[in-house]
């Protein structure tokens, strides 16, 4: 063999090494692509649920919240709040799923019912002869600002489930061979009459 057959050689087997390359790797960049499509979906529908049960959270204790106040204890008919198993349930799924912005609304919702029951509870008759009407006025005045921050933060948690939940579908890199056969198909079919 001389060193034109050498090279000629050379090109053949470097020829053949690409084109082996060439087709495990597709399927690879596939599988790849596959996986990481199933996780993002997993992700995704594990922070759905997580915001829809923060939803339903949040509406039970509003709900609540308003049936106790201006009242200071609820009725036996009234609605109760979600335990805290159900609290804690909750909130562990949003910060394990939700954004840091969910996470950061989430901590925020808890300590407002933090402050709700303290006001509502010195609300409570059994407080009653302690304070002065001006002391429960002034209650009852933190315990409306804590309502209204309820409803202004419920809406913030509503317009984020609603903005994070909406779907868009992955960019996923176009093979360029794909778009060479669908030149094909469309530049081979007989003219349409």
């Amino acid at each position: 063999m001389d060193g034109g057959d050498w090279v000629a050689l050379g090109a053949v087997a470097t020829s053949a090494l690409v084109s082996l390359v060439a087709i495990f790797q597709g399927p690879v960049i596939s599988a790849t692509q596959q996986r990481q499509a199933e996780h993002e979906k997993h992700v995704r529908d594990r922070r759905a649920d997580a915001y829809i049960a923060q939803l339903v959270f949040v509406l039970r204790q509003m709900t609540y919240m308003k049936s106790v106040y201006p009242i200071g204890d609820p009725d036996a008919d009234e609605p109760s709040p979600p335990s805290d198993e159900e609290r804690w349930l909750t909130t562990a799924r949003v910060m394990a799923y939700g954004s840091e912005h969910m996470k950061g609304l989430a901590k925020e919702w808890e300590r407002l019912i933090s402050r709700f029951k303290y006001e509502a509870f010195m609300l409570s008759p059994t407080w009653e002869a302690l304070e002065t009407d001006d002391s429960r006025k002034e209650r009852s005045r933190k315990i409306e600002k804590v309502l209204t921050h309820a409803e202004e933060l419920f809406k913030d948690i509503e317009k984020t489930v609603a903005d994070e939940l909406q779907i868009s579908l992955p960019v996923v890199p176009q093979d360029p061979s794909d778009r060479f056969n669908a030149w094909l198909d469309r530049n081979s079919r007989p003219p349409q009459t």
